[in-house]
């Protein structure tokens, strides 16, 4: 592996989430950076794509954690989920499109799935599209397109460093952590399976702004109709 270019990002926000696709259809991928700001209390998201020999900043300071799930049929699919001081699991998922040279919501998809958008992906089952993602406990969880649970982890999954800071008063600071990261696998003989990695926090998740991990397993999951 070598160096093909170097994207210098301006300002403090950190990165804590990356995605790949062409979203805005003109044969290049963009590349999707869900960002934390500086203060770690909101979002400053940034889209960049590679044209006339360098990367550019195609939309920036968004205030959205983005993810770029791959579906067979679609192929990759913008989610967007609006930040909302106080928790990242708020709900709200919607399908963002390219539209006057900006990404915006598109008003005829969304869901009331309660995870965050960059611990989640979609899959196609019996010709709907079902979300995937981790709850605020670090649950991994499975709903229809209608919003409806049909699947949930017997035991805690997952497990992320990442977290944005909510102050509670009188100085008082608190760390919520994001989602670790779930794939979906739609291969030809074996349809949505799902990968994710499950980290074991040697405290037990027993303190609230403390994270622990000390070990690292892989799970893997196939839907087999009912289970």
């Amino acid at each position: 592996f070598y160096t093909v270019g170097d994207i210098p990002l301006e300002g403090s926000a950190k990165v804590i989430a990356m995605d790949i696709g062409d979203i805005n259809g003109n044969g290049i991928p963009e590349i999707f950076l869900t960002r934390l700001n500086v203060t770690r209390q909101g979002l400053s998201s940034t889209v960049i794509e590679y044209n006339n020999g360098k990367y550019n900043i195609i939309a920036d300071k968004l205030s959205y954690y983005l993810r770029v799930p791959h579906t067979p049929t679609r192929g990759p699919i913008l989610l967007g989920q609006k930040h909302k001081l106080g928790t990242p699991f708020q709900r709200n998922v919607v399908e963002m499109v390219w539209q006057n040279g900006q990404y915006v919501e598109d008003s005829n998809w969304r869901t009331s799935w309660p995870v965050n958008a960059i611990g989640a992906t979609l899959g196609e089952i019996m010709g709907e599209y079902w979300m995937v993602g981790y709850d605020d406990t670090d649950h991994l969880r499975v709903f229809n397109d209608k919003g409806a649970q049909q699947w949930e982890s017997g035991g805690v999954r997952g497990g992320s460093s990442f977290f944005y800071e909510l102050n509670k008063g009188n100085s008082t600071i608190n760390q919520i952590y994001f989602p670790a990261r779930v794939q979906m696998r739609n291969l030809k003989n074996s349809p949505n399976q799902i990968v994710v990695s499950v980290n074991d926090d040697a405290i037990g998740r027993k303190l609230a702004n403390t994270r622990n991990f000390t070990d690292l397993i892989m799970y893997g999951y196939a839907w087999d109709g009912l289970d």
